[in-house]
């Protein structure tokens, strides 16, 4: 067996039960460190440990995906689990920033070139959501502001985005103060935010990352 002691020892116990097995638990998989894991996973996956297996990917899909995206890429990539890798190349997503941190990372060369086409059509939707308004309204200064919070928040962590809408009463405070005469944006927001928001459903549902690989 190639795997290193380390691996052997955690698969070992999911294989032989111990004499005193009746208070024998087997290892926790949610705080192992992450090279170790996948090693293990990749092992549970070569031998065919069954129990293991369905625990490292439950792990993967709960918690792996949300710490080391591109690590959990490659191993859904390698053995064909279509929703985790879904989930975890949505989550990935960093728009307006290089790509480099995920791709460096990615084993396969086929699954690099994925990457970066799935990256660059998130681009395209969400740039184009974004720029549609920008330009409708340059001279809202409370606008010019929340632009850039909403600009920064949907290109770093779009899972999320829902989560910063500002309350329409909110929002109308901020159009009485001084600084902001245009007195549109109360009226302009709440249609700008449903489309970025009716954008993100629509590339969740229509474009997902596991179709382009192997084409």
């Amino acid at each position: 067996m190639p795997e290193s002691g380390e691996v052997l020892e955690v698969i070992f116990q999911f294989i032989v039960p111990p004499v005193n097995y009746e208070k024998f638990l087997q290892p926790s998989m949610t705080n192992v460190e992450a090279k170790l894991f996948f090693e293990v996973a990749d092992a549970a996956k070569k031998y065919d440990i069954y129990a293991l297996k369905n625990i490292c990917k439950t792990v993967i899909e709960l918690q792996r995906q949300f710490t080391c995206p591109a690590e959990v890429l490659n191993f859904c990539y390698k053995y064909g689990y279509n929703e985790p890798i879904n989930e975890t190349a949505e989550r990935a997503l960093k728009c307006g920033t290089s790509t480099f941190s995920v791709t460096s990372k990615l084993e396969s060369q086929e699954l690099q070139q994925q990457w970066t086409r799935y990256h660059g059509l998130w681009c395209a939707a969400a740039n184009g959501a974004l720029d549609r308004f920008q330009r409708n309204m340059p001279y809202c200064m409370v606008w010019n502001r929340l632009y850039i919070v909403f600009s920064n928040q949907l290109k770093t962590n779009p899972v999320q985005f829902e989560k910063i809408l500002v309350s329409e009463d909110d929002l109308k405070t901020k159009c009485r103060l001084p600084v902001c005469s245009c007195k549109e944006l109360p009226d302009k927001y709440p249609a700008w935010f449903e489309d970025i928001v009716k954008m993100l459903k629509e590339f969740k549902s229509n474009t997902k990352f596991s179709p382009f690989i192997g084409r």
